[in-house]
């Protein structure tokens, strides 16, 4: 039976597809970049980018108009700011081409730049009849939400967030996980495969969604053989909710300490007690979750407990485990 810890699920690089201003180019409408560090450079040591720019692609001069969302939140349009212009199906033409080519590069993911009316993953404004409202109902760029549409299993995250280590972190692990996850569904389905895929990610679940986590046990004890295309969906639905969520401060906390409950029988009194106060030193901002972690790995393969052993979140891709420490 196929184990899921410590192994690089596939031998390429990661692709991920990103929005082109943030790597430098000039594909705004002023004719500048949004040149982002994080993803050009701190993320951008382990990717290989797939650059897009709806914009620039569909055909739009580089310097042009700025544009806005108006009109419906779910299937908006986009105009120009000044005048009106609408290019909403220029957009979507080159859109239903663009997106057939993406899929053949098999991407682990995307980053939008945040704020845009083709590229925004979430909070976009949408105006009525070309004039953007205050407080006005907000949703996807054009190209984002059909993208996030088309490919549900492949972790999207805005640049501005990633500015922040604890949503990089968490970006980098969905892109794993989710990797892993489309792995197993281009092989045979079967109810074993996936039991030993939610056995082997219990503790990385746990850290982002302990009800998830209970849901998906509960999904997969009681089903059925007769049942596998069912259970793999809302097995499937189940996931992404979970990993959606950032794991937190408290949730890696629990894990870590259910960690070192597992271990308490190969642990001497005093090591019980230095691991807890390693796990509080955490808890409180005092240690970076790598180092519980790594202790807690060397200290489960001393005791050659199988469980931790198979566990993904002691026991990471290579690559994941090297983007965590540096990105």
């Amino acid at each position: 039976m196929k184990s899921w810890a410590g192994e690089m699920v596939v031998d390429s690089p990661l692709h991920v597809g990103v929005s082109s201003c943030l790597l430098g180019q000039r594909t705004r409408y002023d004719g500048r970049h949004k040149l982002d560090t994080v993803v050009s450079q701190t993320l951008g040591r382990f990717i290989q980018y797939v650059p897009v720019c709806p914009e620039v692609e569909c055909g739009l001069p580089t310097r042009r108009p700025p544009m806005q969302l108006v009109g419906d939140r779910v299937s908006p349009r986009i105009v120009t700011m000044s005048g009106g212009i609408d290019h909403t199906d220029r957009l979507l033409d080159w859109a239903a081409l663009r997106l057939k080519e993406i899929e053949e590069e098999n991407l682990d993911g995307f980053i939008f730049k945040s704020l845009s009316p083709s590229c925004g993953i979430a909070q976009i404004p949408v105006g009525d009849s070309g004039r953007v409202s205050t407080g006005h109902k907000a949703g996807a760029g054009i190209f984002a939400g059909l993208f996030m549409a088309r490919f549900p299993l492949i972790p999207v995250e805005e640049d501005r967030r990633l500015a922040d280590p604890d949503l990089r972190e968490n970006f980098i692990q969905r892109i794993f996980i989710m990797r892993r996850w489309r792995q197993l569904l281009a092989g045979d389905r079967e109810r074993s495969d996936l039991a030993e895929f939610n056995r082997c990610h219990e503790m990385q679940l746990f850290a982002h969604s302990s009800n998830h986590l209970r849901l998906m046990r509960e999904l997969v004890n009681e089903a059925t053989v007769s049942q596998i295309e069912a259970l793999y969906t809302r097995y499937q639905r189940l996931l992404l909710g979970a990993v959606r969520r950032k794991a937190t401060i408290d949730g890696h906390t629990q894990v870590l300490l259910r960690i070192v409950r597992r271990l308490q029988m190969a642990l001497m009194p005093d090591e019980k007690q230095e691991f807890q106060d390693i796990v509080a030193d955490y808890a409180n901002g005092t240690l970076p979750l790598i180092v519980p972690i790594t202790l807690l790995r060397q200290s489960a393969a001393r005791a050659g407990v199988d469980y931790l052993e198979r566990q993904t979140y002691l026991h990471p891709d290579a690559l994941e485990l090297r983007m965590r420490n540096h990105a």
